[in-house]
């Protein structure tokens, strides 16, 4: 760019200065940034602890479970799981999920919380539960569920993973178990309203020790 200046009125010209043009910062970004998507994949910069997966290529799910019929999630998806519905709501405190033939989410906050499982996890409800409707999406996998038994002692995040906690399941006969985190008890919670986010060699451990007490997140 340069800038000339007249002193008779335009009939000539003198040049006084020039300089390079620059890129400007987001012309820049524009030009090499996929569309932008603030809940996508398409950003590697932005990540929502909501959508860990993600929202392109989403399918939705609806399924009813009981003790004899039961969803597999499919090869290289991850399903979210936003609710558990109990098919008849007078039965509602006796809704429970069984994970894998093991693990079960009672009904305490479930509404509230949500889930994120892997391929080949088998969920079903045991015998003394109600029927139920699964709802939620399946995704691309992109983070890794973890379902984590605490009974077997303190968990550590892995080396370089982030751990996102979206649910504690406990006892029913257990009514204030407390949850540890590097040492020192939080204020009881089953489902918080946003994960709890631990990272990278931190700790977390419940007392009394219980084989029935599990978290629920994922792995980033």
């Amino acid at each position: 760019m340069q800038l000339e200046l007249s002193q008779n009125d335009g009939a000539t010209f003198t040049l006084i200065g020039a300089s390079e043009m620059l890129s400007v910062p987001y012309a820049l970004y524009a030009g090499t940034s996929n569309t932008p998507d603030p809940q996508g994949q398409s950003d590697s910069t932005f990540f929502n602890p909501l959508y860990p997966d993600g929202t392109m290529n989403m399918v939705g799910v609806s399924q009813l479970i009981t003790d004899s019929t039961f969803y597999v999630v499919p090869a290289g998806k991850n399903l979210h799981v936003v609710k558990f519905q109990v098919v008849s709501t007078a039965q509602y405190n006796l809704a429970e999920v069984e994970v894998n033939g093991i693990e079960y989410i009672g009904n305490y906050g479930a509404a509230q919380s949500f889930f994120v499982f892997g391929a080949g996890d088998s969920i079903t409800c045991p015998q003394s539960s109600p029927s139920l409707i699964l709802s939620g999406y399946l995704m691309d996998s992109m983070v890794i569920p973890v379902n984590v038994d605490l009974g077997n002692g303190t968990y550590i995040v892995p080396n370089g993973k982030q751990f996102f906690v979206t649910y504690c399941s406990i006892p029913k006969d257990i009514s204030t178990p407390k949850i540890q985190i590097n040492g020192i008890s939080l204020i009881y919670f089953v489902a918080p309203t946003l994960p709890i986010i631990l990272s990278s060699g931190e700790t977390i451990s419940v007392t009394p020790a219980t084989f029935d007490t599990f978290l629920y997140g994922y792995l980033k």
